[in-house]
């Protein structure tokens, strides 16, 4: 963890025969959003954790049916934990922000698919997934506008390009 990152990442593997960023990588793209949030909205004075764990397509597609209603498997999955509930006790010290959960073999086909790096196409999806941990979405076009342009702007500051283009 960065000395000056608010941010606990709990990083979960359960896939050997996929390609996976390294947990390095990870917690440089999580810090990074961390840091952009910082400036959107005001965290700076608490801590958070999250859980961040990869998947094969089996169990990705059972949770996505579970939870979405879904019979697919799917890139990314995200369930906060309402941490903005907690925000105002004083007394806790770390919020856990939630559980992201990606499937490494869905992950690098869409890559493949889009004619991207894996790399690149794991930290769009990393930084889209923690994003919806803190309530930004893509339901409503003028949100949609609103996370496009942060991820944008998290992987341009990570020296990737565009992930909408």
């Amino acid at each position: 963890m960065n000395k000056n990152s608010n941010l606990k990442i709990d990083i979960i593997n359960d896939i050997s025969e996929e390609f996976v960023p390294s947990k390095k990588n990870i917690k440089e793209w999580l810090e990074r959003s961390m840091e952009f949030i910082n400036h959107d909205i005001d965290i700076r004075r608490k801590s958070f954790e999250v859980s961040y764990k990869i998947i094969g397509s089996d169990c990705m597609r059972d949770l996505n049916n579970k939870f979405r209603k879904k019979d697919t498997a799917t890139n990314v999955l995200s369930f906060p934990s309402g941490y903005e509930d907690m925000m105002h006790l004083e007394e806790i010290n770390q919020h856990h922000l939630g559980d992201v959960i990606v499937c490494a073999e869905f992950v690098g086909s869409e890559a493949k698919n889009l004619n991207r790096e894996k790399i690149f196409h794991w930290c769009h999806i990393s930084v889209h997934g923690f994003l919806h941990l803190f309530g930004y979405d893509h339901i409503i076009e003028k949100h949609t506008k609103k996370m496009q342009l942060m991820e944008t702007q998290i992987c341009k500051s990570l020296d990737f390009a565009d992930p909408y283009k």
